[in-house]
């Protein structure tokens, strides 16, 4: 059961190691698509990587980490709620279109609202939502 975990852990690392490569300046240039189509492809292939991992975690035999009581849910629903809200927040400064790359997004690095206090809270609430679970 341990090595399922394990390997389950790994398609985590490698979503966000290819995630993060792949949002790379450096590599963009080298691919060298329009922006808004390279935006559509990136959020594609992110959205199937995403989905498999999450279907990969949801087929797995599981055991706790910990003892299920009423603390660990607690802990555990909070670090769920405060990923959610944290995802929530981030997204305010996206429009979805421009987001997804349908609709070419105006300017470059965001940094007001919550993008202004951590470099990615996308990864961040994400990251926490996983933990909660």
């Amino acid at each position: 059961m341990l090595e399922t975990h394990l390997i389950f852990f790994g398609c985590w690392m490698v979503y966000y190691a290819l995630h993060s490569f792949l949002a790379a300046d450096g590599v963009k240039a080298k691919i060298r698509l329009k922006p808004q189509i390279y935006r559509l492809l990136y959020s594609l292939l992110s959205s199937v990587l995403l989905l498999y991992v999450i279907i990969l975690g949801a087929v797995q035999p599981t055991f706790f980490v910990f003892d299920a009581s009423s603390n660990t849910k607690v802990v555990a629903l909070s670090l769920t709620a405060v990923g959610v809200f944290i995802v929530k927040r981030a997204f305010r400064n996206y429009s979805f279109r421009g987001f997804l790359g349908i609709k070419a997004e105006e300017g470059g690095l965001k940094t007001d609202g919550l993008q202004g206090r951590m470099r990615h809270p996308l990864y961040a609430g994400t990251i926490l939502i996983v933990m909660g679970f």
